[in-house]
């Protein structure tokens, strides 16, 4: 694993110098919103203006003529932006005024060209080395009030994350950002403006007095030496429903185990948190994600992993094994600590679901025994299990660590069955049916419909089976899809209250998978088909956040991203556990939707 120290021009810097030619009266229009359309062959006939605009300046000769101009873009103006990428960094960023399309590029390119040189003529990289990324911008729309944007929830519904870009115009100074360089630089909408407004004005108290407009971008970037070009959608190539195929799953399970064998240390432990907008790993040691990588990385290499994966997964057992340590209160019990004191269940209960993928290794038996024992020490006489093992005080959250307890037990209960263990569970299944009802937490829809999934399919227990029904016919009502979303991209992600669609899609995939499965048990053909769907296109959302070449425009260390899911469209930070349920969700849904898999 590679690491950058930060050089070149900073997107920041770059940014004061692309802003100010922003500056301009607000318009009291209300334009069309969406940016000019503009095809991928178009699109590569542009950047190649761009780059022989840039040669020819770069070799002191005049600015490249062009002498055809293809009918399509004819009759295009707006203002482009030209971003100079070299291994992730920018180098230069420059943008046009309004113009004919053609001109606009050509202008912007030699923005761009001089941003990057204003450190020395020499301080400039070969052009062979630089990738050209771009964006060509829709109509100014401005808020349109009455109150001012600052009044809390005033933007709701007028601001689409990743998909508009936001400038501030106070006193005759306008600033922006386009929503790649948001992407980019891991800023959420909140922080955009914070850093604008600073921008323009140095008193806070005046902020309400800027005036806020929001505009599109057509975005797309060079990928490679040959000129190809992809084009981004919330800075991510669209991925289609027909792309969910046998060899794509395949394909993207095999990228992610290879991902999180990639980010095990010597030690058979895992880097928890990678973020590609800075190239850093954080030094923090997150227990659950450990246990959780170790879950996913066993289940993979008892199906069907390669040599590297076994041998990582049985490196990460030896350490999850070793981390063990006796639980006083409790006669032969054990727990999986943290290393921050903080003692929550979920490590445990993710270490017990890791030694229950490896059933033919006999030496994890007796752990798991211990590992279980403290899970059922948590349980109370009502049903329900504590998040936190002592001394830790403060709860976890109580649903979702309830769901991996039971999920830990389920498994468990499948491999070797043990009375305690089903009756653990049906002891706290009144507890949570009723919670579930009261509440409808959608905290407890992946994990508890995994467990009682499990275990209405080894008891027969109609009425477990009618629970797991229930949270899952909600997670499908919370699916987004062609008729309630206009954005393709976002198509079969799960957006519950309070959850925004990203990588948290995978763990209800996980519940959606077994939900299915057990509806094809019991003959509801009516709910398999629309559970089989929703694990389709969630499967679809998951391949949508896996980082892929083509994506890597702002990316300094492509080995250390490419293959990770995303936490959200907009966040490009790879947390493991995004990939952790990402692989077990993708191994699910396979075999669900193909016949040919086992």
């Amino acid at each position: 694993m590679t690491k950058h120290k930060t050089r070149g021009l900073m997107l920041a810097g770059a940014a004061t110098l692309l802003l100010s030619t922003f500056a301009g009266a607000q318009s009291s229009a209300a334009p069309a919103v969406n940016p000019p359309r503009i095809d991928r062959v178009d699109q590569r006939f542009l950047t190649s203006i761009a780059r022989r605009t840039i040669a020819a300046r770069l070799a002191g000769e005049a600015t490249h003529d062009v002498s055809y101009v293809p009918p399509a873009l004819s009759g295009i103006e707006c203002q482009v932006v030209v971003t100079l990428r070299e291994a992730g960094y920018a180098r230069g960023v420059g943008t046009s005024l309004e113009r004919p399309i053609v001109d606009a590029v050509q202008e912007a390119a030699i923005v761009a060209l001089s941003s990057a040189r204003s450190g020395g003529s020499d301080d400039f990289p070969s052009l062979d080395d630089i990738r050209i990324e771009m964006a060509a911008l829709g109509p100014i729309v401005p808020f349109p009030g009455p109150d001012k944007w600052t009044v809390p929830g005033a933007l709701a519904g007028f601001l689409e994350p990743g998909i508009d870009g936001v400038r501030l115009f106070l006193d005759g100074e306008g600033r922006w950002f386009t929503p790649g360089e948001m992407i980019s630089r891991g800023l959420s909408l909140d922080d955009a403006l914070r850093l604008l407004g600073k921008e323009i004005s140095l008193d806070s108290r005046v902020l309400h007095e800027s005036k806020l407009s929001k505009f599109r971008t057509l975005h797309w970037w060079e990928v490679d030496e040959a000129g190809h070009v992809a084009t981004l959608h919330r800075g991510m190539s669209l991925v289609s429903s027909e792309a969910v195929t046998s060899a794509r799953l395949k394909a993207a399970i095999d990228e992610l185990a290879a991902y999180i064998a990639y980010r095990q240390r010597p030690d058979g432990a895992f880097t928890c948190v990678y973020d590609p907008t800075i190239d850093l790993y954080a030094t923090e040691d997150d227990a659950a994600m450990q246990a959780g990588a170790s879950w996913a990385l066993t289940a993979r290499a008892a199906s069907d992993g390669d040599r590297a994966t076994v041998e990582a997964a049985e490196k990460a057992l030896a350490a999850l094994a070793a981390r063990a340590v006796k639980l006083p209160p409790a006669e032969n019990a054990a727990i999986v600590p943290a290393p921050d004191g903080n003692q929550r269940a979920a490590i445990t209960a993710q270490a017990c679901l890791a030694l229950c993928a490896a059933p033919g290794q006999a030496s994890a038996g007796p752990v798991l025994e211990r590992l279980l024992h403290g899970l059922l020490w948590l349980q109370q006489p009502d049903g329900r299990f504590l998040s936190v093992f002592p001394p830790t005080v403060t709860p976890d959250v109580p649903d979702r660590a309830a769901g991996q307890i039971l999920l830990a037990l389920a498994r468990a209960y499948e491999r070797r069955p043990q009375a305690r263990l089903i009756e653990a569970i049906d002891q706290a299944f009144a507890h949570y049916r009723k919670r579930f009802a009261e509440t409808g937490s959608p905290a407890m829809a992946p994990w508890h419909t995994q467990a009682y999934a499990i275990a209405a399919r080894l008891s027969k227990r109609r009425d477990y089976a009618e629970f797991v029904f229930q949270m899952s016919d909600q997670v499908c009502a919370h699916q987004l899809t062609p008729d309630n979303s206009p954005w393709p991209e976002l198509h079969g992600a799960i957006s519950a209250p309070g959850l925004e669609p990203g990588a948290s899609t995978a763990a209800f995939v996980e519940g959606l998978a077994e939900a299915a499965t057990l509806a094809k048990q019991l003959g509801d053909e009516d709910r398999y088909q629309r559970y089989r769907a929703a694990c389709r296109a969630g499967a679809r959302f998951i391949l949508q956040l896996q980082f892929k070449p083509e994506e890597c425009y702002y990316v300094r260390s492509p080995k250390d991203t490419v293959g990770g899911i995303r936490s959200t469209p907009l966040i490009p930070r790879v947390p493991l556990d995004n990939c952790q349920h990402a692989l077990l969700a993708l191994m699910k849904v396979r075999p669900l939707l193909f016949d040919d898999q086992p």
